[in-house]
C-alpha cells in the first residue's frame, strides 16, 4: 500500500520560501560587506591624517633646529650657508605655508602659530 500525502500539505518552505530566504541572506551579506568596506576606508583615512600630522611636526622640528643652528652661527659671526638653488625668500614662504598647514591640521594653536610666524618674520 502506497501512502499519499493529503492535498495542500507541504514538506518544506517551497520554492517561494527558498527564494525569499536566499534573498535575505544575500542582502545581509551585501550590507555587512559594505559596512566593513566603509569602516576600512575610514580607518585608512584616519591613519593617513595621523601620518601627515606626524610628518608635519617632524618637518617643523627640523626647521626649528635649522633656525637655532643659524642663530648660533650668527651669534658667533659665522656666515650662513644658503641651500643650493634656493632664493632666500622661497624658504621663508615654504616655512610660512608649513606653519599654516600645521595650524589647519590642528597641530598648532593660533597663539603658537602667531608666535612662530613672528619668529620667522623677525618681528
Amino acid at each position: 500500500m502506497l501512502l499519499r500525502r493529503p492535498v495542500g500539505t507541504r514538506r518544506g518552505p517551497g520554492l517561494l520560501g527558498s527564494v525569499a530566504r536566499t534573498a535575505v541572506v544575500a542582502g545581509t551579506a551585501t550590507a555587512t560587506a559594505g559596512a566593513v568596506h566603509r569602516w576600512s576606508e575610514r580607518r585608512q583615512a584616519e591613519a593617513a591624517e595621523v601620518r601627515a600630522a606626524q610628518q608635519a611636526v617632524h618637518d617643523q622640528q627640523l626647521q626649528l633646529d635649522d633656525q637655532v643652528q643659524a642663530e648660533r652661527q650668527a651669534e658667533r659671526g659665522e656666515p650662513q650657508a644658503q641651500p643650493l638653488g634656493q632664493a632666500p625668500g622661497v624658504d621663508l614662504m615654504s616655512q610660512l605655508r608649513q606653519l599654516a598647514d600645521l595650524r589647519a591640521a590642528g597641530v598648532l594653536t593660533d597663539a603658537e602659530f602667531t608666535a612662530a610666524k613672528a619668529k620667522l618674520l623677525g618681528t
